[in-house]
């Protein structure tokens, strides 16, 4: 018979989850909906020992994020959220729906290993690689007891335009060469 899925083997994968969410200025139920009977989002819930991988897709809303760290932020049209929850927090994620109407995004969670399960809580904000800093695709309203980490996503594409890659962290040593490589560019 089916067994499903054996946890050990998809260690350190837990969930991978796509959302799409379309908000219509015009449909008269929604803000009855939205105040009376359910939020647009998640809201505050508890996290421990795993960390969320959140990525919008481009030109996708995206989300408003809070925390019991005190951190409030906003990401959508591309960009990247790392959250380790390590010891815990609690979050809320709710749906941008001044940005778009329409929101996109995919999230994995991957489990820490057990040396890390108890790390204190921190958050990563990638931006798309040609996003203004501070601009509005990802913006870091509040930082809260730990300072929020701020980076790019990788982007490649094949010299033929065939295949575009989006990474959000290379290996140290492709780190350092496309570093060098980007700084030949500068000095030619």
């Amino acid at each position: 018979g089916d067994k499903g899925v054996d946890p050990r083997e998809a260690d350190p994968f837990i969930l991978l989850v796509h959302h799409r969410h379309a908000f219509r200025p015009l449909d008269f139920l929604r803000p009855l909906f939205s105040a009376a009977i359910m939020p647009e989002g998640f809201p505050a819930h508890p996290h421990r020992g795993f960390e969320t991988v959140t990525y919008v897709l481009p030109g996708r809303a995206g989300l408003v994020h809070r925390d019991s760290e005190g951190c409030r932020m906003r990401y959508g049209d591309g960009a990247v959220q790392w959250m380790t929850a390590g010891r815990g927090m609690l979050h809320e994620e709710m749906w941008d729906t001044g940005a778009s109407v329409d929101a996109e995004l995919y999230q994995l969670w991957v489990n820490l290993p057990p040396r890390s399960k108890l790390v204190p809580p921190r958050v990563q904000l990638l931006l798309p690689s040609t996003a203004p800093a501070g601009g509005a695709a990802a913006q870091v309203q509040r930082e809260g007891s730990t300072p929020v980490r701020t980076g790019r996503v990788i982007d490649e594409v094949s010299a033929d335009g065939a295949v575009r890659v989006r990474g959000i962290a290379r290996p140290p040593a492709e780190e350092e060469a496309a570093a060098a490589e980007a700084a030949a560019g500068e000095v030619a």
